[in-house]
């Protein structure tokens, strides 16, 4: 497993497909500064949550000149019926379906009992996205333990700009905190 990286590391490449089969190639988006999110799995309502919020938030990061990429830890049918199924509106970014991790050890993405321990004072927002969104506990196809993160890479020299190791299983990214990015970042 890899170790943590940091901002002004070059982001690790790769090339993979999405929930629909698409080619999903890092280097592609060196044109626009790119949001990437590691998730736990489709089922997750914390997660389904940071993807809800991420959805309603996307267009603004975009007309800012952002893409984003989220990796889940589930196969492609979980991700249809979890959340293509489930969210409205749909999200307009690529889901990347890796069932071995195999990019999240790339960007360092851990498991940790601490953190999922620390998680019980989030209990509020899994409460909200299970009743109010409907974004109930399903299908657990991944490490219930996985710790999300997110990373902001710079265009053109796809550095790291941002770097958010989550301290438990929800503290996604504020759209605050990522503009702030694309406005003093050095890309």
């Amino acid at each position: 497993m890899s170790d943590k990286l940091q901002v002004g590391d070059i982001a690790p490449q790769f090339i993979v497909k999405d929930a629909f089969g698409k080619k999903i190639d890092l280097k592609s988006y060196a044109k626009h500064k790119t949001l990437i999110s590691f998730f736990r799995y489709a089922g997750c309502p914390w997660c389904n949550l940071a993807l809800h919020k991420l959805t309603q938030e996307f267009p603004i990061l975009q007309k800012n000149g952002m893409e984003a990429i989220v990796f889940l830890q589930s196969d492609k049918d979980s991700i249809a019926q979890q959340v293509y199924e489930r969210h409205t509106p749909k999200p307009p970014f690529a889901i990347v379906p890796d069932t071995t991790r195999s990019i999240y050890d790339l960007y360092g993405v851990q498991d940790s009992k601490v953190a999922l321990a620390k998680s019980v004072r989030k209990l509020p927002q899994w409460v909200d996205s299970s009743v109010r969104h409907h974004f109930t506990q399903s299908k657990v196809d991944g490490s219930l333990f996985l710790v999300p993160a997110q990373f902001v890479v710079g265009e053109k020299s796809q550095k790291i700009q941002y770097v958010n190791y989550w301290k438990d299983m929800y503290s996604p990214a504020s759209a605050l905190d990522i503009f702030n990015v694309l406005q003093f970042g050095e890309f």
